[in-house]
């Protein structure tokens, strides 16, 4: 008689501030990604394949150089405070956030926990958070990706339930899209920050059973900042495309772009801002009464910064 097997996913996911990469959170009491709708743990082997002279044709030796735990992770945030765990210095006044990402210090690492039966959960210490991507349109809720790279798994008997926050997802409310101090009416927005933290194995000594493990993370090199999206034109639309050559006598030195993107929840605001340069620009029209002309563009930025309501 068949038997019938059940897989489990993770169906609830928890998060923890750790104290150093490799100590195991205390408390898991984040909320700052809100509703989180998918998660999922990668747990990869880097193998080599011995080829030894043996007088047959098949391999000597497999061996296993690394373990790499990595994972992704989807959230639906009530505020722009998740950016912390993408680097930058956090810091609260009086019922207000600033994040700013000049500082280059790493963020503090998390904990993650997974259920993966009705008793088990997967552990992931030492996490941190790279590629977090955002696409918007007007008069949306944000949605978030994340990958993660890990240090340690284990599995933990542990049940687990996630209890986000009672306030509605953050609402895109509007965008500014700014060349040359010209406000451009921004339609949609794909925007992509890699802080590029990499698992790092070190040439020390290891604790046993731990040799295959990463011994710490670090930062891989600079921030990858991108953007990509579509705004609308304007009735004095030549005025408008001029700015972004430059008009009749363009500058040698294209000038900065900057882009403000405006959030609600509740009575509460927040505003992401990036400065950068554009590298494509493109004019699309559609014969619609629906549509109007609009410019498609695509660049990279040099800085971002993070501020709202608490």
């Amino acid at each position: 008689m068949a038997t019938n097997k059940i897989s489990r996913v993770l169906d609830a996911i928890i998060t923890g501030e750790q104290i150093d990469q490799t100590t195991v959170a205390g408390n898991f009491n984040v909320d700052v990604f809100g509703v989180i709708t998918q998660g999922q743990v990668n747990l990869l082997d880097n193998l080599r394949v011995v080829n030894g002279l043996t007088g047959d044709h098949l391999p000597n030796k497999i061996v296993t150089l690394s373990h790499k735990p990595t994972g992704s992770l989807s959230f639906l945030p009530q505020g722009l405070h998740f950016f912390k765990y993408f680097g930058g210095d956090y810091s609260e006044s009086i019922g207000t956030y600033t994040i700013d990402n000049a500082v280059p210090t790493l963020p503090t690492p998390l904990t993650l926990r997974g259920n993966i039966n009705e008793s088990e959960a997967i552990q992931l210490i030492g996490c941190y958070l790279n590629n977090c991507r955002l696409s918007l349109s007007d008069e949306d809720i944000l949605n978030v990706n994340a990958d993660i790279v890990g240090i340690s798994p284990s599995v933990v008997s542990a049940s687990i339930s996630y209890t986000p926050p009672t306030d509605d997802p953050l609402i895109f409310c509007g965008g500014v899209f700014t060349i040359g101090g010209v406000e451009w009416d921004l339609q949609s927005i794909n925007f992509v920050i890699d802080p590029r933290f990499i698992q790092k194995y070190g040439i020390r000594t290891s604790v046993s059973g731990e040799k295959r493990l990463p011994s710490q993370i670090i930062r891989g090199g600079k921030n990858v900042i991108s953007f990509d999206g579509v705004v609308n034109i304007t009735s004095d639309s030549t005025n408008q495309l001029e700015d972004v050559w430059g008009g009749s006598t363009p500058p040698d030195e294209p000038t900065d772009v900057t882009l403000v993107l405006e959030f609600t929840q509740g009575g509460k605001s927040h505003t992401l801002t990036v400065v950068g340069k554009t590298s494509q620009n493109g004019l699309n029209y559609v014969d619609s009464e629906e549509n109007s002309k609009t410019m498609s563009f695509n660049g990279n930025g040099k800085s971002w910064t993070v501020s709202g309501d608490l």
